[in-house]
């Protein structure tokens, strides 16, 4: 019995409850020609008649009988074993790791956890920070989901793009400004507040997550961090945009930063947006995660819920457009 096909046991188990070589190979898609040669391959093995023929079809022998039940339920556990499971987000109290930076940190997830507390209250989100290992860290199942940017990606990853981020210029919000001050030259002469990740100051080099840092980019080549010892006008050398953001809400200084990270602190009122464009274009960010996720139940549903959070309008290529200082 121990080397008995599964498939044989299957024929078993329909023919016992069909009772009938015709019934119990339509419902196996089966020829009758095939279902009779595995119930003769069954009859070998087991060294049993298991099934004779009777008026009204097959009639089960005493070693069927006796057998049946625990066929039945050895292949319904079997098929519990093989079947994907069902995620149930109400009743789940999974724990999913997600990688990201202080920009993600600020604008997703929070919504992000906004979202998961209303669906799946009893589900955990870990938050890590950024590292060199992040495809390492995919790879050994440390981690479940990263934010990034989008960019070329070994086969054994799956990405899905996000949205269309864009640099911005803030600065401290004046109660007024005279219009001859509304010029290019006020941008050009106003001090800066750069950004560079000390880590990788000259830019996307490496595969690891898009981070507020990456504006450091954006600025001009007279200010990139080699020229930094010698360049005037720069007014603070910070890591992130939220201190950059900081220091311009407190000081005469103006910063590059990510439109998104902008938003609440323009709400804030104590900075606006000089409407100027910015070099540099849009950067198109996404999350990351390993192939062998892709049919897990549960993060189908994670990567839905951050899908949803960039669903609306505003959260499109473009973004919305924020009060400011019109500087064309």
């Amino acid at each position: 019995m121990l080397n008995t096909d599964l498939n044989l046991l299957k024929v078993f188990d329909v023919l016992y409850q069909e009772r009938s070589v015709t019934r119990a190979a339509a419902r196996l898609a089966l020829t009758q020609s095939a279902v009779s040669h595995a119930l003769k391959r069954l009859r070998a093995t087991m060294g049993d008649r298991l099934f004779v023929r009777v008026a009204h079809g097959l009639e089960p022998t005493a070693r069927a009988s006796a057998i049946a039940a625990q066929v039945q339920a050895a292949l319904a556990s079997l098929q519990n074993a093989l079947a994907t499971p069902e995620f149930d987000p109400g009743r789940s109290d999974r724990q999913f790791r997600i990688m990201a930076g202080p920009y993600y940190c600020r604008t997703v997830i929070p919504r992000l956890v906004a979202a998961v507390r209303h669906s799946a209250p009893q589900v955990t989100l870990r938050v890590v920070a950024p590292g060199p290992d992040l495809f390492a860290q995919l790879d050994a199942g440390m981690l479940d989901l990263a934010f990034m940017g989008e960019e070329v990606l070994p086969q054994r990853l799956r990405s899905a793009h996000l949205v269309n981020e864009e640099a911005v210029w803030v600065a401290q919000r004046a109660e007024t400004m005279p219009e001859e001050a509304a010029t290019r030259e006020i941008l050009a002469r106003a001090p800066r507040v750069l950004i560079v990740n000390p880590r990788r100051p000259l830019g996307f080099d490496q595969p690891v997550m898009f981070e507020t840092t990456a504006m450091a980019l954006h600025v001009p080549a007279s200010e990139h961090p080699a020229n930094l010892p010698t360049e005037p006008g720069v007014a603070a050398v910070v890591y992130d945009a939220a201190t950059a953001i900081a220091l311009v809400e407190n000081t005469d200084a103006i910063a590059l930063v990510p439109r998104r990270l902008a938003e609440s602190a323009v709400a804030g009122g104590r900075i606006m947006v000089l409407n100027r464009q910015a070099p540099g274009g849009t950067f198109p960010l996404a999350m990351v995660w390993h192939a062998r996720s892709d049919d897990d139940g549960g993060m189908v549903w994670l990567r839905a819920q951050i899908s949803a959070l960039f669903a609306t309008p505003g959260d499109q290529a473009g973004g919305n457009t924020l009060p400011g200082l019109r500087m064309d």
